[in-house]
């Protein structure tokens, strides 16, 4: 916009000049034409004296041309000059308003490039709080996953209590060469109130029991009743979820499960259902819960820690 302007102003500032030069030089061209004529013009009476051109050498009638037509040749001399002036100050003018808006730019663009610093700042500033609020949305869900955890074995470990004393104290008889025999049998009263102490003690006493009488349990006259196999059954299954927690639980309940002998006690009942024929049906391998066939291999990799 501005260097239109000033192509303008410039533009009319020249033709004025030539318009004014052009009068000027029309006027004095009409001047010079009266003068020739009255100076080529004798007078029939007139002598031939110097005034007039047909009278004059053709060298004096050249200077007194050059001589007239000088002023008109200066004339456009400083016509041109103050054209020339004319432009090269709207040229001045034109850089001027140019440099002017190089700096506007300049300062728009440093001003762009501030605010794109700034959103790039606050862009990176939000993505790291959206990472750390991604980090405690994550601790929060493994914390809970945790804790669903622990309580799905606590509530594990409350069946198992409840198949102990329901289904195996006092009701787990083997019929050996020696008689029947009944692997466990506390009286009411005799056991803690609480539930891991009383876990714990009745899984000692089986593992005991069964340690000392080994020879007559796996003696291969030895026979169970089909109740009291499916009770093994159901105390090993409860076993099976509970090892499934392993890698997941709390350092409390690994420790309460070293504690209670889980994994001795589902060597136990493995021992004890796959080798005691039930009464009344031909002998028969019951199948594994666990990866391994041979409980020992299975509980070498599978302890709590």
């Amino acid at each position: 916009m501005a260097d239109d302007d000033a192509d303008t102003v410039t533009g009319g500032s020249s033709r004025n000049w030539l318009s004014i030069m052009s009068v000027i030089s029309l006027l004095y061209c009409a001047c010079l034409v009266l003068i020739i004529a009255f100076l080529v013009d004798v007078p029939a009476d007139a002598k031939c004296l110097g005034g007039y051109l047909p009278c004059m050498p053709l060298g004096e009638i050249g200077d007194s041309l050059a001589g007239i037509f000088a002023p008109l040749a200066f004339l456009w001399l400083v016509a041109a000059v103050l054209v020339q002036s004319q432009e090269l100050q709207e040229q001045r003018r034109e850089l001027k308003l140019t440099r002017t808006e190089f700096e506007l730019s300049r300062d728009v663009a440093i001003e762009s490039k501030s605010v794109a610093e700034a959103q790039a700042k606050a862009a990176h500033a939000q993505a790291q709080a959206v990472a750390i609020q991604n980090d405690i949305l994550r601790e929060q869900l493994e914390t809970q996953r945790k804790v669903h955890l622990d309580e799905d074995f606590s509530l594990l470990l409350d069946q198992l209590d409840t198949a102990l004393l329901t289904r195996i104290n006092g009701k787990l008889e083997f019929h050996t060469p020696r008689g029947v025999m009944t692997m466990i049998n506390f009286q009411p009263g005799t056991l803690p109130d609480e539930r891991d102490h009383r876990l714990a003690n009745v899984s000692s006493a089986m593992i005991k029991d069964f340690n000392i009488y080994s020879a007559d349990y796996l003696a291969p006259e030895t026979t169970q009743s089909p109740e009291n196999a499916d009770s093994l059954r159901d105390v090993l299954r409860i076993l099976t979820e509970l090892f499934n927690h392993d890698e997941t639980l709390s350092s409390h309940h690994r420790i309460l499960g070293q504690t209670i002998q889980l994994d001795d006690l589902a060597t136990l009942l493995e021992t004890l259902i796959e080798r005691i024929s039930v009464a009344g049906e031909p002998p028969k391998i019951a199948s594994s819960p666990f990866p391994f066939q041979d409980p020992a291999l299975w509980l070498s990799s599978n302890t709590f820690a």
